[in-house]
């Protein structure tokens, strides 16, 4: 039998090797984005784009009435990323990450208190940050959202050390959760929550906040935050505790003790819709107020079906770029393999760039693509052996190709083996009249078929993208 120590190191080689990969490689990535100086735009955007479930969160999160941000609706990742900024991006993709992941475990009660309890802590804590304004109030969302990460993950995948730990609390409800924590695992959940923060490169602030001889604003907003949503827990919003912790903060923010009251109440109604942006009904069960709904996922509209109106709308973000005169080509190019992907319905979008000596074409990136369809996606361009999509590219062309495509007695079963689909469509865009990159799109993961309306589309899309270019180059 495994000792505590041990029990403890090898439940977290389990949450991130097999039961949290998805979000720990959500993290390392957006940890290794962080930590570039050349990562842009795009580099969110197609991270994003890679689930459609996440796409739907962040941008209903970048549409929410709390953001305030936007004076027409957002339609597209790229346009949050450029209106909410990077790092809130970031920081509502590793939240709804998080929250998607652990709601697929097993979900008994404490997981769902305890994601309510760290979304309510996290929007006490950011709105007490936008009072001081000049804290990072983002950077308090996510790290007070993540305090509390050892307790979510351990009550989602904790197993049999979870029905352990809470028949102990069940059956002692008069000692502390974390002398039981101590007691039946030999270690705490918090210590838990430093070293999956460690693990995953989570940010500083979540670290800081768990140190005791660490205080700061930032951190003040957070365990403020988290002693607001325990005590509205427990207790609700009328007794001696919450008026304590009511004085304490006014004191805190150097405000009117009426007036912080008012604004951590206005709080725990923002809380539910904080909560609705990331994919979650209803916090009323959680935070005792209103009638109880559960927290379960609202269902999303599936991304990959046509959107004729997201197409016009994406259409129309690209003519901007053009008038606005601030045209970046990489941000262009990445806006249009979103409108191609969501807009017209594809399952799988790849960008190909052709080498400086233009003899081959290479996926640079995708969305509903694995990093192995991009790098099995490569084409030499020699007219002595014809493919049916290099002669597409050679030919400044739009093709469907295993339909009615001009070069498909080029469609060799090399292509198949590349492509991993018997339909595609592939298009040019093109600077100065030289073509370089190609734009494929199929539906092979879905298997429906391409259609001649969805045809025109994308011929109509290669078509605008390139007088957008011509025009700027």
């Amino acid at each position: 039998m495994a000792s505590k120590p041990q029990e403890f190191d090898i439940l977290v080689a389990k949450l991130s090797g097999q039961d949290m990969p998805v979000f720990a490689a959500t993290a390392r990535q957006i940890a290794e984005m962080s930590s570039k100086e050349e990562s842009s735009i795009s580099d969110i955007t197609l991270e994003v784009l890679k689930d459609p479930s996440l796409t739907s969160k962040v941008l209903a999160f970048a549409n929410s009435s709390e953001n305030g941000i936007a004076s027409a609706k957002i339609n597209t990742i790229s346009r949050a990323v450029m209106q909410l900024g990077f790092n809130v991006i970031k920081d509502v993709t590793l939240s709804a990450s998080l929250i998607e992941t652990v709601l697929k475990g097993q979900k008994r009660e404490k997981v769902l208190s305890e994601i309510a309890r760290s979304l309510h802590a996290a929007t006490q804590a950011k709105k007490l940050g936008a009072v001081l304004r000049d804290v990072a109030t983002e950077e308090i969302f996510i790290a007070s959202l993540l305090q509390r990460l050892g307790h979510i993950a351990f009550w989602s995948f904790g197993g049999e050390q979870a029905d352990r730990l809470e028949k102990a609390i069940i059956e002692h409800p008069d000692i502390a959760e974390e002398v039981l924590e101590r007691d039946v695992l030999g270690f705490s959940l918090n210590e838990l929550t430093l070293k999956l923060a460690s693990k995953w490169s989570l940010n500083y602030a979540l670290c800081d906040s768990l140190n005791s001889g660490i205080d700061n604003k930032k951190v003040r907003c957070i365990r403020l935050g988290h002693a607001v949503a325990k005590e509205v827990a427990e207790n609700g919003i009328e007794g001696e505790k919450f008026d304590l912790l009511t004085r304490a903060i006014s004191k805190f923010l150097n405000t009117d003790q009426e007036k912080t009251r008012s604004l951590i109440i206005e709080n725990v109604t923002e809380a539910t819709e904080v909560a609705r942006n990331f994919g979650i009904k209803d916090l009323s069960k959680y935070i005792p107020k209103g009638d109880k709904q559960s927290l379960d996922s609202e269902p999303t509209r599936k991304v990959n079906e046509p959107d004729d109106m997201l197409q016009v709308e994406v259409l129309a973000e690209l003519m901007a770029m053009h008038r606005e005169r601030r045209l970046n080509l990489n941000n262009f190019l990445t806006i249009l393999v979103e409108g191609i992907s969501r807009g017209l319905g594809m399952d799988r979008v790849i960008l190909s760039i052709i080498d400086k000596e233009r003899t081959s074409l290479t996926g640079r990136y995708g969305v509903g693509v694995s990093s192995v369809d991009t790098e099995r996606f490569a084409f030499q361009l020699d007219p002595q052996i014809p493919t049916s999509l290099s002669e597409a590219v050679r030919n400044k062309g739009v093709d469907w190709a295993g339909y009615s495509g001009r070069y498909d007695k080029f469609f060799t079963d090399e292509v198949k083996w590349r492509v991993r689909a018997e339909e595609f469509f592939i298009g040019t865009i093109q600077v100065r009249g030289r073509v370089i990159a190609g734009i494929y799109c199929d539906r092979s993961i879905s298997g429906r078929k391409l259609t001649e309306e969805s045809f025109m589309d994308f011929k109509y899309f290669i078509k605008t993208a390139n007088a957008i270019l011509a025009a700027n180059f």
